[in-house]
């Protein structure tokens, strides 16, 4: 391994679990599949990216670790390697007793069999309900044992000066029992002629009947039938909206009401539990994941992150122009990676 620097770190659980973003200096990584770590009794690890550089290069990433036993202090040796993809299909994700389906017009989960909910991204702006477009999926760039799926498209609004991009990144890593979903926004430009009523980039609906929910600062929690969808911000929640329409229970981690987001920039970062028997163990990895690392001695070119990334300009948005075809809009926005 090409090692270009070391973290050592004091995790805050007993779990053998670390989850950290990262800082990253321009330049060093163009894609988190190019990331390497070892450290002792590593089990399993995956890195991806949360963010970029105005040159295309990563600017923060998660790192997500499992170790074989929880240890006093983690030294961590980053290094980088050649990158890469997985081989597999980029509509279905399956994880322990998870199912991700990309194939239909909204992501959907179940548990096993059983259809659970339906993500859905949209807004509503001047009295119009605007769903965000399909756009397209692949598969994607991850360090480590991680396997993940990213859908991407433009959103588009009437009278619009510039339109909007957004990418959602769905990840798994062994021996964790959650889905991470890692969420980028640039919300279009309507010129500010119309009235933002509600923004929901990641919007969950569940079909269970008899649902309840319990929230708190971190976490979004429904409960119904002996199952539970535990939603768990791993980055700010500004929303943290629950509601119910037309006998579904809508929960909505990013979501905002009664906000002008006008051309604003929104980024989320959750993890997804959903199990019909085991809730425990569930609980207990999601609260490794909400304990913050300290930071012992640190080299080379990463840090813990500061809550800085770049983003993007108005110079950056995708050019309006008739013609243009959809994926080159979403190229020049979002890098492909």
């Amino acid at each position: 391994m090409n090692e270009i620097g070391t973290l050592r770190l004091r995790a805050g659980n007993d779990a053998g679990i670390l989850a950290l973003r990262l800082s990253v200096e321009p330049g060093v990584f163009h894609w988190a599949s190019e990331v390497r770590l070892e450290a002792e009794g590593l089990r399993t690890w995956t890195a991806a990216e949360t963010g970029m550089q105005a040159d295309g290069s990563l600017s923060s990433l998660l790192l997500v670790a499992l170790f074989e036993r929880s240890l006093d202090e983690y030294v961590l040796h980053i290094g980088r390697g050649p990158a890469g993809v997985k081989d597999h299909t980029e509509t279905r994700l399956e994880h322990e007793h998870l199912v991700l389906d990309l194939l239909g017009f909204s992501p959907a989960l179940r548990v096993g069999n059983r259809a659970l909910a339906e993500i859905k991204s949209d807004l509503s702006l001047g009295g119009r309900h605007i769903a965000f477009d399909r756009g397209y999926r692949k598969i994607l760039h991850l360090g480590g044992d991680g396997e993940g799926l990213r859908q991407s498209g433009v959103i588009k609004v009437p009278e619009e000066t510039a339109p909007g991009s957004y990418q959602t990144d769905f990840f798994r890593l062994p021996g964790l029992r959650c889905l991470f979903v890692s969420s980028r926004v640039q919300y279009p430009e309507s010129g500010g002629k119309q009235h933002w009523e509600r923004v929901s980039p990641l919007r969950w609906e569940l079909r269970e009947d008899k649902a309840q929910t319990r929230a708190d600062a971190s976490c979004l929690r429904s409960l119904g039938d002996g199952g539970c969808l535990r939603l768990v911000g791993l980055s700010r929640l500004p929303g943290g909206i629950r509601r119910e329409e037309d006998g579904l229970l809508l929960l909505d981690p990013l979501g905002r009401e009664g906000e002008r987001l006008n051309g604003a920039w929104e980024q989320g970062l959750i993890a997804v539990f959903a199990d019909l028997t085991n809730d425990a163990l569930d609980a207990a990895q999601a609260e490794a994941l909400l304990q913050r690392p300290e930071l012992l001695e640190a080299s080379g070119p990463l840090r813990l992150y500061d809550g800085e990334d770049y983003r993007p300009g108005k110079a950056d948005l995708p050019p309006a122009e008739k013609g243009k075809g959809l994926a080159d809009r979403i190229r020049s926005l979002f890098r492909k990676g």
